[in-house]
C-alpha cells in the first residue's frame, strides 16, 4: 500500500508512475511471474475487481493503459500529460483490489493465483 500512497502525494508526474507501477506488480504478480506482465496484471485486475464482462474488459484496458504509460515513465524519465491522466483509474482499480484483500485475509499467495485465474475472485474467509 506506501506504493498506492505515494501515488497520490505531491510528488512529479514520473514519480507517480513508478509507484503505481510497482503497486500494480506488488498487488496482482507473484514473484515467479515477471514475463507478458503488462497483460497479466491487467487479466488479475480484472478478474479481481470485475464483476462481468463488460467491466472486465474495460479494467483490463484500463489497467493495461496505465501499466503501458507508467512504462514509458521509467524507460524515457518522461511523463506527457494525455499518458498521466491514464493512472488515476487504475489507482483507484488497484486500491479497491487491496481493500478487498486486506478484508479478507491479505494478498493471495502466489500459489493462490492459478486457482483465481481459472475459477474467479472469491474472497477468503476470516480465519479467527
Amino acid at each position: 500500500m506506501r506504493h498506492l500512497n505515494l501515488f497520490g502525494a505531491h510528488l512529479s508526474s514520473v514519480e507517480k508512475a513508478l509507484h503505481l507501477r510497482v503497486a500494480l506488480e506488488t498487488t496482482f504478480l507473484d514473484k515467479d511471474n515477471r514475463t507478458e506482465l503488462n497483460d497479466r496484471v491487467g487479466l488479475r485486475a480484472a478478474i479481481v475487481v470485475g464483476t462481468g464482462l463488460e467491466e472486465r474488459i474495460s479494467i483490463k484496458k484500463t489497467i493495461k493503459d496505465a501499466y503501458n504509460a507508467a512504462s514509458t515513465a521509467v524507460h524515457q524519465g518522461i511523463m506527457e500529460e494525455k499518458n498521466f491522466k491514464k493512472l488515476p483509474p487504475a489507482a483507484e482499480i488497484c486500491q479497491k483490489a487491496l481493500w478487498g484483500f486486506l478484508e479478507h485475509d491479505g494478498l493471495p499467495k502466489d500459489k493462490d493465483w492459478f486457482q483465481i485465474e481459472t475459477e474467479g475472485f472469491a474472497p477468503r474467509q476470516h480465519r479467527g
